[in-house]
């Protein structure tokens, strides 16, 4: 049993630390608090130890953490009220499934490779490798993230080539789209707004109930989208449900709602400005500011970053952030095919504001 779960308070203390600078990229306050089905697993893998540190836990989460991604997703799936309302978490307007795929970018479940994962707070499961998430491994993904935290802050060059976790590539590596945001300063707004559109494409296609649907079984090295298999090259074995369910097999029947989920989030962070610079007002048929360019984690200052994600930041006067997820819900319960949804978002949500190579930039 790995020390560290044995006393609550020195969880609450790393924890509390953790997420006092946890998700940087990960637009807008994410709660991980863990659902009710990962309470029960944690509970069986942890005993009585887990039951006495959760408290803790949950106390570290809802200081340091709001339910901002989660309020506004139940706002687009007509929870008519204010994002102070809407952001309980026990509502349902939005499925479980889209919830989960709203917290997946921010926290997307992984395991060590080999060599990966060498920490005292880390221990191996005897049946196999273990499946780390925020409430599935709460002390080892605190260790992880504040250890690829360092290793970026000393080499912006370190996650850039598909090396790394999910969690490490996500937030400072060549997986930073999922959060609207350029991987490096030296990739142009095209580039960036290129992978965007293939993880929007690879998720509309994967809830799509049209022909161009994609297999949950297909492997990520195989996904018949342009662009993707620069981040998951053919070698990459891992179908589409296991990239999002893994160490969670309760989720497999809702893997539409979950990929729906995760380009709700990557749409919602481009409107945070720790993400994307864009211009005060939009133009012309769409009302939707366009970009002026999308930031890079690297040289960032994490409190200016937190500021640009809190509540008050989403509900900015004339943000249309809301009405624009309402309209990719809309088309997803019209059954759109992705022709039609990526006009929309490559010509209105992504419009670059000038259509050239602009780099990239660190938020100030």
């Amino acid at each position: 049993m790995n020390p560290i779960l044995r006393s609550p308070l020195l969880i609450a203390t790393v924890v509390g630390a953790a997420l006092s600078t946890a998700f940087p990229a990960g637009a807008y306050e994410l709660s991980p608090l863990p659902t009710k089905a990962e309470v029960f697993k944690a509970k069986r893998s942890y005993g009585v130890a887990f039951r006495s540190t959760f408290p803790a836990i949950e106390w570290g989460i809802h200081t340091f953490s709001n339910a901002v991604h989660e309020s506004l997703t139940q706002q687009a799936h007509e929870c008519d009220d204010t994002i102070e309302a809407c952001s309980d978490i026990d509502l349902d307007f939005a499925s479980t499934g889209v919830i989960a795929g709203v917290r997946w970018n921010d926290d997307p479940p992984f395991r060590f490779a080999s060599g990966q994962g060498r920490y005292p707070e880390c221990p191996a499961d005897k049946g196999g490798p273990r499946t780390i998430s925020f409430a599935l491994g709460t002390t080892c993904w605190v260790t992880h993230f504040r250890d690829v935290s360092k290793t970026a802050e000393r080499d912006g060059q370190a996650f850039l080539s598909g090396k790394g976790t999910l969690l490490a590539r996500s937030h400072y590596g060549d997986l930073q789209f999922l959060h609207s945001m350029a991987k490096s300063s030296a990739a142009t707004s095209e580039a960036t707004k290129s992978a965007i559109l293939a993880w929007a494409e690879f998720t509309w296609r994967v809830q799509s109930r049209l022909p161009e649907n994609i297999s949950g079984k297909v492997a990520m090295g195989k996904v018949p989208v342009p662009g993707l298999r620069e981040f998951f090259p053919a070698v990459e074995e891992r179908t589409v449900e296991e990239l999002f369910t893994i160490g969670r097999p309760w989720l497999r029947h809702q893997l539409e709602d979950i990929a729906f989920g995760s380009l709700l989030h990557m749409v919602q962070d481009s409107f945070s400005a720790g993400h994307t610079l864009r211009r005060p007002a939009g133009s012309g048929s769409c009302s939707v500011p366009p970009v002026v360019t999308f930031h890079t984690y690297a040289g960032q200052d994490k409190g200016d970053h937190k500021k640009a994600d809190t509540k008050q930041a989403a509900t900015a006067a004339n943000s249309p952030i809301v009405l624009v997820l309402k309209e990719l819900v809309r088309l997803r319960s019209e059954r759109a095919a992705w022709t039609e949804v990526r006009l929309y978002l490559a010509n209105c949500v992504y419009a670059l504001a000038t259509p050239s190579a602009v780099t990239a930039e660190a938020a100030k």
